[in-house]
């Protein structure tokens, strides 16, 4: 029998690799194809379609749902397809010449990211699955603190790489980085998951309640309103408070550091304090945040708000997993809990959008104002999403 222990730990590495991936794709692709003479034209492209599995994350869930792999299972086969999917197209974009083959690395880079969602959604049902809801927190703070680990860890490595000896070996040291979650599998059988219920469509109907439609309404506007004034900030200290390069660069570290804070005192504090009160510290924090960045005028003490702010966006990011995590229906882990992240990613692109449209009307002292007011919106829905339409108790 497999400890809770060990599947934490499976599960930080797991996000770990997430996070190493990400730092390429999201930071290092564009500059990489940059270095190489590829159009922005053709970058914006793949970018673009790169974005496709996140959207349809839904249908990966319900495949891992429905369908017994190889009749293996569940979740575990879905996730060695993806991981060895990924680790062997990372081997082959290494070999693959950006300048004569980028429609074919192209390919590559989105299909990545397909391999990568479908792992990603067999990880976050096997959690629901294996974990006691009183572990929720637990498993929720070290996938946070996992993510972030990699994301700063890598993006520092990969630039150092980078500067020195080309773009070209991330592609090997993202492979071989992918082979030490995939060892860790081999201990994890489907016959220790919870996998004797049956899979049932008309779970699906309960979408369509009020309590699960509060659930989606709650989580589009914890992300609409925090990523409004998260997207602006650092185009702020740049814009108005003249921000160098490297500020930037020590802001985004110090941050990453705050985030694995953020997400490890969830981990071990959640339980004690509740979701109710986790969430209204981390409403509250985000827009005291966002009131103090709207009055500030200098950089002094930059790096202590960093460390703050990174702290707020683990909490911010922790509970939102969190709440999809609890309000998941066990008979459709897979599909639900993808439904959720994916109304999380459209708060986020609404929220990307917002920040920026208000800004020639009201300023960025505005903005950070409106949507810290705005934020504080999901304090009264949460209790009415909590007390009234959903139960205390993980649905099953």
């Amino acid at each position: 029998m497999i400890s809770h222990g060990y599947y934490l730990a499976l599960f930080t590495a797991l996000y770990f690799v997430q996070g190493v991936i990400t730092a390429y794709s999201s930071t290092f692709f564009k500059p990489h194809m940059n270095s190489v003479g590829i159009s922005p034209e053709r970058i914006a492209i793949v970018s673009s379609l790169s974005l496709v599995p996140f959207i349809i994350k839904p249908l990966f869930g319900i495949l891992s749902d429905r369908v017994n792999l190889f009749g293996r299972g569940y979740r575990i086969p879905y996730m060695y397809v993806g991981i060895i999917g990924c680790a062997v197209l990372f081997c082959v974009a290494f070999i693959t010449d950006p300048i004569r083959n980028y429609p074919l690395l192209g390919v590559i880079v989105v299909a990545i990211v397909f391999f990568m969602a479908l792992f990603d959604t067999a990880i976050d049902a096997l959690a629901i699955d294996v974990m006691p809801v009183d572990l929720y927190e637990r498993a929720q703070g070290f996938m946070t603190g996992g993510r972030a680990i990699g994301l700063i860890l890598l993006s520092v490595v990969f630039g150092y790489i980078a500067e020195r000896i080309g773009y070209q070996p991330i592609f090997l040291i993202v492979a071989v980085l992918l082979l030490f979650p995939l060892l860790m599998m081999f201990r994890v059988k489907e016959a220790d998951q919870k996998q004797t219920r049956q899979f049932n469509w008309g779970a699906f109907s309960m979408l369509g309640q009020p309590r699960y439609l509060m659930v989606c309404a709650l989580i589009l506007i914890m992300w609409t309103t925090f990523q409004s004034i998260e997207s602006i900030i650092t185009l702020y200290f740049a814009d108005r408070l003249s921000a160098t390069e490297s500020m930037l660069g020590n802001w985004g570290s110090i941050k990453g550091i705050g985030m694995v804070g953020g997400g490890f005192i969830v981990a071990l504090l959640g339980k004690r304090f509740g979701l109710n009160m986790m969430l209204i510290l981390t409403t509250f924090s985000v827009s005291v945040m966002g009131v103090y960045m709207s009055v500030m005028n200098s950089l002094d003490g930059l790096l202590w708000l960093a460390l703050l702010w990174g702290i707020v966006v683990g909490f911010e990011w922790t509970l939102s997993g969190l709440i999809a995590m609890r309000y998941t229906n066990m008979q459709v882990a897979a599909t639900m809990f993808a439904i959720f992240m994916t109304v999380s990613n459209i708060g986020t692109a609404i929220g990307e959008g917002l920040g920026t449209a208000f800004l020639p009307s009201i300023g960025y002292a505005g903005v950070f104002v409106l949507m810290a007011g705005l934020n504080l919106l999901v304090i009264p829905l949460a209790i009415v999403t909590f007390r009234l339409f959903v139960p205390a108790t993980h649905p099953s």
